[in-house]
């Protein structure tokens, strides 16, 4: 049934990351999912990772991607 407010209260627990070097170096292989491109010097890109291989990112982190051609 739906509500509109609150209907009981929730316990978070989380891992808090302190900052940018608690976060090992990761190297994920990725698919891209799609590109939307923004103008001739820029794209945004939505990459999918596989599901045993998750992302942690704070923000002031640097990126790095290498781009492959290869098809396997």
């Amino acid at each position: 049934m739906c509500c509109n407010s609150v209907a009981s209260d929730i316990e978070v627990k989380l891992d808090l990351i302190d900052d940018v070097k608690s976060i090992a170096i990761q190297n994920i292989d990725t698919k891209v999912k799609s590109i939307h491109f923004i103008n001739d010097g820029m794209a945004i890109l939505a990459l999918r990772t596989s599901r045993s291989k998750t992302l942690q990112f704070i923000v002031g982190q640097d990126v790095e991607f290498i781009l492959s051609r290869k098809r396997f």
